[in-house]
């Protein structure tokens, strides 16, 4: 623990916050009494898909992302009569690999770039490695946008590019959103995501005419009319409460974005000094969405958990996730095929804190927070130092 003194109050690393605009549309639909397949989830998968500049005819609303990973990993699975496998980053949320094997298929791991997204160098030696690639999974970690056009240059007719932005909502490549560079795309709605279908939700988006009404059916048990299952699907329908919960956010997102990308460049400016942290600074034409405040701790100083620590006994609240790569869980063990090491990923894996983000954030907060990830390291330090005098004393 630092030797300041812990705040009178927490900080806490985010928090939920519903407009007025939410509320009255969320009661719109509890005055209607429709609460499943009505207008509002219509409007919103129009809305969103608009927003991107897609068709709206091709965004499939979802009750979850994970839900939205399963539908298309299902739909890749089904598109051949043999076994296939799926390129795929060995950081992020775990639903995008488990997502692979629930559908039959088997991840493949290739390293990371530096900002902890897929490196398409990589990714085209395992290219030209392996047979039976059928997906190259990209995600879009932590709101970084990867290197989506080089990676889309990488896939033939029949490999498939699966863009997963669920932590990247308005995150830019060359002033083009991510989302739209790949055959799928798929978003979360969870709770702590920019845009929230009141805690749990997804979306869609498929190019192709054949995939779209495969992952459309797929929401509903396979139906294509109330009598005939076609395939077997799944319930992953979203809820009028949260379509309606989302629809006004929409409008929001570019300020929203504004504002975490001042709070981003604060951060930044503060903690440029401090030795042995570095704050992420966006990749060369691109916008990050800042899902993360993502603070980077050298391995020679501490764990990114044992640095978390730290700053919770003084009243700072980081996130801390993603401690190990895919390949190291126990639900994968002799489920994934080689890719080859994979040092960047295993350097980067733990070592990614979020700092504190919420709307009404101020600037002394933010300056309580950097003065904390300060005395972390000098603390840190100044003990290593002490423990070296002792030993030659």
């Amino acid at each position: 623990m630092s030797d300041t003194q812990p705040l009178q109050h927490r900080i806490p690393v985010s928090k939920a916050v519903y407009s007025e605009a939410s509320k009255l549309k969320m009661n719109d639909v509890y005055t209607s009494g429709r609460l499943a397949a009505g207008p509002m989830v219509y409007e919103f998968e129009s809305q969103w898909a608009n927003y991107l500049g897609l068709n709206p005819q091709k965004m499939v609303a979802m009750s979850s992302g994970t839900a939205a990973l399963e539908a298309v990993m299902h739909y890749i699975g089904s598109s051949g009569d043999r076994p296939w496998c799926a390129i795929v980053s060995p950081l992020g949320f775990f639903s995008t690999v488990s997502a692979i094997v629930r559908a039959g298929g088997t991840p493949i791991f290739a390293d990371v770039d530096e900002s902890g997204n897929l490196d398409p160098v990589h990714v085209k030696k395992i290219l030209n490695t392996h047979t039976n690639i059928t997906a190259v999974v990209v995600t879009h970690w932590l709101g970084q946008p990867a290197q989506v056009d080089a990676l889309k240059m990488l896939c033939d007719e029949d490999v498939f590019l699966v863009e997963d932005c669920a932590q990247a909502h308005g995150a830019l490549l060359d002033g083009k959103p991510v989302g739209t560079f790949g055959d799928f795309a798929i978003w979360s709605f969870y709770a702590t995501k920019h845009i929230t279908t009141a805690g749990e939700g997804g979306a869609v988006y498929a190019k192709h005419q054949q995939a779209h009404e495969f992952v459309r059916r797929y929401r509903s048990h396979g139906m294509s009319n109330a009598d005939t299952h076609d395939f077997i699907g799944t319930n992953a329908r979203l809820s009028e409460i949260g379509a309606a919960c989302a629809i006004p956010q929409i409008g929001k997102l570019e300020k929203d974005i504004g504002e975490r990308m001042r709070v981003a460049s604060l951060y930044r400016e503060h903690l440029q000094h401090v030795d042995h942290v570095k704050f992420h600074t966006p990749e060369p034409a691109t916008r990050h969405a800042y899902f993360w405040m993502p603070l980077r701790i050298d391995r020679s100083l501490m764990t990114g958990k044992r640095f978390k620590n730290h700053l919770s006994q003084d009243g700072v609240e980081v996130r801390c996730r993603y401690s190990q790569p895919f390949y190291r869980q126990p639900a994968l063990f002799g489920a994934h095929l080689d890719g080859g090491t994979l040092p960047r990923a295993e350097d980067l894996a733990g070592q990614i804190i979020g700092l504190p983000y919420f709307a009404g954030i101020t600037i002394e907060q933010i300056d309580c927070v950097c003065v904390a990830v300060n005395s972390v390291v000098q603390d840190e330090l100044r003990a290593r130092h002490a423990a070296r005098e002792a030993v030659t004393t």
